[in-house]
């Protein structure tokens, strides 16, 4: 009634592995035009490692667990972790906490891998669900430039520092998954505030930590809709980016806009277009030039090549995210 078929191990194993080299076969050829940028990246930092400042290590780490979440077995993606995990490594044994105590609280947080891995494994594909801040896309560039790159929005630099270490801090002292009490300052630049360019990245990533530390409700209002309404007003920008023809000095802001709403999970931010575009601003030595950014603290030299260490991990990070995108 039933025919019994025989089959080896070696022919099941075979099976197997056809089945999960499969995906690669089928992925689009920028994927691993994407690999293979990283890796030139990965490079070049390797061989400078005393100038990756921590803003690269942590383009590096981003991309590292999230090419690290594909479950699949290629050549080019293993070398392509292996290469991240080099300079992580490297650089992580070469750090030297010097700076003031709110910067080393920062540091060793962003540097926890776990952290990282455990947003990015409970993470959801999100989308914006308002259109805000249209009227940007009816501005020149000197207008633009004016708006998103401006001294004088809030948080500033040192806001961002003191806001970050305070999460950080309280959520120890007040155990997960409790209210994580701020700072009036806190209150008003991060929580209620207005911002726009570098000034609403960082409002996201207060708020991405504070996601990740199960911390505020933002006096009543949901943390995701706060994230919601930061990276609706991102995009609105990022949009405008693009109109002014991705004038030079935005190109560092926009990969940072970029990065960290796809962390959280607005994965519609890595528009192939974009992703493209960002790819070909990668110069021949593997890194990516100094642009225009205001925070004095990432605007490190990387190399001979005079790139800067802020952008090269940003441009890391977001085409390993892209990479990873693609597959879905």
């Amino acid at each position: 009634m039933f025919k019994i078929i025989s089959v080896s191990f070696l022919q099941i194993l075979l099976i197997v592995n056809t089945f999960a080299l499969s995906h690669f076969d089928s992925a689009p050829g920028e994927f691993y035009l994407y690999l293979d940028s990283i890796q030139s990246a990965l490079r070049y930092m390797k061989s400078n490692i005393e100038d990756v400042n921590l803003d690269a290590y942590f383009g590096v780490l981003l991309a590292k667990v999230h090419l690290e979440n594909i479950d699949m077995k290629d050549m080019e993606l293993e070398d392509t972790v292996n290469l991240a995990k080099q300079v992580l490594i490297t650089r992580k044994n070469k750090v030297n906490l010097k700076n003031s105590s709110y910067l080393q609280n920062i540091e060793k947080y962003i540097m926890n891998e776990k952290k990282w891995k455990s947003i990015i494994s409970k993470r959801k594909a999100l989308k914006c669900n308002i259109k805000k801040e249209i009227s940007y896309l009816n501005l020149d560039r000197i207008r633009l430039r004016k708006s998103l790159l401006s001294f004088d929005t809030a948080p500033n630099e040192m806001e961002s520092d003191i806001c970050l270490s305070e999460i950080i801090v309280t959520n120890k002292v007040h155990g997960k998954n409790k209210y994580c009490p701020s700072s009036k300052m806190c209150y008003d630049v991060m929580i209620i505030g207005q911002s726009k360019g570098y000034s609403k990245t960082h409002r996201l990533l207060y708020f991405i930590i504070g996601q990740i530390e199960g911390c505020f409700k933002c006096g009543g209002t949901k943390t995701n809709l706060a994230i919601n309404n930061l990276c609706c007003g991102i995009m609105a920008e990022a949009s405008a980016i693009e109109e002014s023809g991705f004038a030079l000095e935005f190109k560092d802001l926009f990969m940072e806009q970029l990065t960290l709403c796809a962390v959280i999970g607005y994965m519609e931010v890595l528009k192939p277009q974009w992703i493209a575009s960002i790819n070909d601003w990668q110069r021949l030595e593997g890194c990516w030039g100094h642009y225009y950014n205001r925070i004095r603290r990432s605007s490190t030299s990387l190399g001979p090549a005079n790139c800067s260490s802020h952008s090269t991990g940003l441009g890391i990070s977001t085409l390993a995210m892209a990479a990873v995108k693609m597959l879905d």
